[in-house]
């Protein structure tokens, strides 16, 4: 019979983590452990661990399978951590689906903030393999470091995130998209540099940092996205309009000779979709600014609840005053949120068009507003409504 390997892995970081700083922790507050176990009633080894510790001063346990995700909940937890420690079995070479639905709406809004920045992270997993088989030329061909990389780079990230100044995405003459990540202080130094061959899949390589045909394009676009942040930060004129517990991001597309910058404005609280509070500014091949506009007048929120079963509310909606038909800044909000939300279509109003997004299907129809009230008038003749 094989023996139960317990692990205790720790990720070195310059960010999360850091081995001495875990040591500091012991008696200077909270240790919150997630824990992400799907039949953590039937464990041996996983509740071993947590019997263990359970009962110590300090120690906070959160079972991520208990119930759903509150984001404000869990700030407070993270905020008052000291330590935090990513606890699950180890199945098929990661952890359980749960834990990554918690980096994904957790941690992600919270990456590059006070409440992470600096803290140790551990990751304590269990495997049914004995412990040769994750040495070097072991049965499972990898070792335990190399399968836990991703959470070194979780460790990493808000360190990371801090260095960053931006990036700019473009495509390349064979179809495939650059993106390319620079320096915050530096913007001429470029920290990485990947290309997606295929991005329904999400499959990309990443390129040597120095040199490239495309260098010269990256410099100017990388100086087009800096013009527009000075732009937003100088707001000379008042164009702008920033709102409350609210972030913007510039989203550069070379379109031939000319650059557009689109802004977008985003939460910085997990919970809320924000649609509106955007601009596209277009600047010429010599980089001047030679048009802009405002997509939106206002700024609309939408709800992002935990409950994504797509069942509770068939849809949303919202008018446009500036443009005939839906813009592309709200297809890509709607995209990015697609998955968090309960609602699965988004229709956007104005004098002539009615515009209708299926965020699963991703397809867009857009009608005539005669044409949509003919339908609209048809179905409620239809169900008697």
């Amino acid at each position: 019979m094989k023996t139960v390997l317990i692990m205790l892995v720790v990720v070195l970081s310059v960010g999360l983590l850091n081995a001495q700083k875990m040591e500091e922790t012991k008696n200077s507050g909270n240790v919150v452990i997630l824990l992400a176990h799907s039949s953590f009633k039937e464990s041996q080894a996983n509740k071993a661990l947590i019997d263990a510790v359970k009962n110590i001063p300090g120690v906070v346990i959160m079972d991520l399978y208990a119930k759903s995700f509150d984001a404000e909940a869990y700030k407070k937890i993270l905020s008052e951590a000291k330590a935090v420690v990513f606890q699950f079995p180890f199945y098929w070479a990661s952890a359980p689906s749960q834990l990554k639905k918690w980096l994904d709406e957790i941690f992600t809004p919270l990456a590059g903030t006070e409440v992470v920045k600096g803290k140790p992270l551990m990751v304590a997993t269990t495997t049914g393999s004995e412990y040769e088989a994750y040495r070097s030329g072991g049965r499972n061909h990898f070792t335990m470091d190399e399968l836990l990389r991703p959470y070194q780079l979780v460790a990493n990230y808000p360190e990371l995130l801090a260095r960053v100044g931006g990036y700019v995405s473009y495509q390349v003459d064979d179809g495939k998209i650059n993106t390319v990540f620079y320096g915050k202080n530096n913007p001429n130094s470029i920290m990485i540099r990947y290309q997606f061959t295929d991005l329904l899949n999400h499959t990309f390589t990443t390129l040597p940092l120095i040199g490239g045909k495309d260098r010269n394009r990256e410099r100017k676009f990388i100086a087009t996205r800096e013009a527009a942040f000075k732009m937003l930060r100088e707001n000379a004129d008042s164009f702008f309009t920033f709102y409350e517990n609210t972030s913007v991001n510039c989203i550069l597309v070379p379109v031939g000779r000319k650059k557009k910058v689109y802004i977008l404005t985003a939460p910085k609280s997990y919970g809320n979709v924000l649609l509106g509070g955007d601009y596209m500014l277009t600047y010429n091949s010599s980089n001047l600014l030679v048009d802009r506009r405002k997509i939106h007048n206002s700024l609309i929120t939408l709800s992002a609840g935990n409950n994504v079963s797509k069942d509770t509310t068939a849809m949303t909606m919202h008018s446009h005053v500036l443009s005939e038909a839906i813009d592309p800044t709200d297809i890509c909000t709607l995209l990015l949120y697609k998955d968090f939300v309960e609602w699965k279509k988004h229709i956007v109003v104005s004098k002539k068009y009615v515009s209708v997004f299926d965020m699963d299907k991703e397809t867009l129809a857009i009608l005539t507003t005669e044409a949509w009230e003919k339908i609209y008038m048809h179905s409620e003749e239809t169900t008697g409504k």
